[in-house]
């Protein structure tokens, strides 16, 4: 019988650093990373949520909603409606005794920390692996607590031409009564690559990172292979760096790139991004449901109550009304119930309608 191959991970929190041998096939070797290499993985507790002396804590390993505040914001939910001060011997309220700790890493990665016991609750975006370690027995999806949504986004000066590309086929789709979807994330990757137009990928085993090479392709294209496409002086540039980072820096270079829906607007809303439009959103292959994950062994009722809420109207709730407060009017995500943004949350949409609100390079573009 052929031995099962083991794939080594290095947990990292500051100075301490601890190891994991792991046997599951989401750790497998890929362009990204190679097997002779360990997994470097995060350990580290991002943020605190609730009473950071409680003596119960739940830790969440997340990448992407974190950063937005989504992932606080719920969590704080939770803690506000279920968990009742205790008593003091004067009869006073006291603190709460549940906080919970975020441990950011992008999805395998929380997988891996999910599997090792660094976290309790894993919310991750990579369908296919959550259900091959389903299969080999040591996690299962519990349910699924939002959606994000990729897009493509890129410069204002859109050196591909996808701006008059779209606006092209909008007239072709409106005369022939074919919906509103113009230009899909294939045609898009095909015309950049053919213009050479700068495209940064984030090249980190994120699953925006797969997400893009399934992209590229369906797009007949395989970036990087050639010695005029990576590089220095290539149009298609590795930058292994968190999502806001990826966006900042194509902002600041006018490259094109794949990110989610959620990361565009809260750059927008903090102020970080100013000179790029998104070119391609809302079709099917760019759907990115967040699910939530345990170990298949876990039973506490304090976790399991958790992610029971998740599921819940209160959650789904904070999930639908989050970034409508923000000036762009506008939510980070859709619930459960709702896989598709709303034609009006688009940001085609917003180009069109909604002038002179921050985010201003959305709304001076013609798409």
């Amino acid at each position: 019988m052929e031995e099962e191959p083991t794939y080594h991970v290095q947990f990292i929190d500051g100075a301490s650093s601890f190891e994991f041998t792991s046997t599951s096939s989401i750790l497998r070797p890929d362009d990204y990373h190679p097997s002779s290499a360990p997994h470097i993985v995060s350990a580290a507790v991002a943020e605190v949520y609730g009473n950071p002396d409680a003596p119960v804590t739940i830790r969440i390993g997340n990448g992407g909603l974190g950063p937005t505040g989504l992932l606080q914001a719920l969590c704080s939910a939770y803690i506000s409606q279920r968990c009742q001060p205790p008593q003091s011997d004067k009869g006073e309220s006291g603190a709460s005794d549940l906080k919970f700790e975020w441990v950011c890493n992008h999805s395998r990665h929380t997988q891996a920390a999910l599997q090792a016991g660094v976290v309790d609750v894993a919310l991750t975006y990579e369908r296919e692996e959550e259900d091959r370690a389903e299969k080999e027995g040591w996690s299962r999806r519990v349910g699924v607590l939002c959606h994000d949504h990729f897009v493509l986004a890129g410069p204002n000066s859109d050196p591909a031409g996808l701006r008059r590309l779209r606006q092209k086929r909008a007239v072709t789709n409106a005369s022939n009564a074919k919906g509103t979807r113009t230009l899909s994330p294939s045609v898009a990757f095909k015309v950049i690559a053919d213009t050479r137009s700068p495209f940064h990928t984030r090249g980190d085993g994120s699953a925006t990172m797969h997400r893009e090479q399934s992209l590229w392709s369906a797009a007949g294209v395989s970036p990087g292979e050639s010695p005029h496409d990576g590089g220095d002086g290539g149009w298609y540039k590795r930058l292994p760096c968190t999502p806001l980072e990826a966006l900042r820096a194509a902002d600041a270079e006018g490259a094109y790139l794949l990110t989610d829906r959620a990361t565009v607007l809260l750059a927008y809303h903090t102020g970080e991004v100013r000179n790029l439009d998104v070119f391609v959103e809302g079709a099917e292959e760019l759907l990115s449901p967040c699910s939530i994950l345990l170990r298949s062994d876990e039973k506490r009722n304090e976790v399991m109550d958790f992610v029971k809420w998740l599921g819940g109207q209160d959650a789904q709730t904070v999930v639908e009304q989050y970034g409508r407060g923000w000036e762009a009017g506008i939510p980070l995500f859709t619930p459960i119930s709702q896989a598709e943004v709303a034609p009006g949350d688009e940001f085609a949409h917003q180009q069109r309608e909604k002038h002179g609100r921050p985010g201003a390079s959305f709304h001076r573009s013609r798409l």
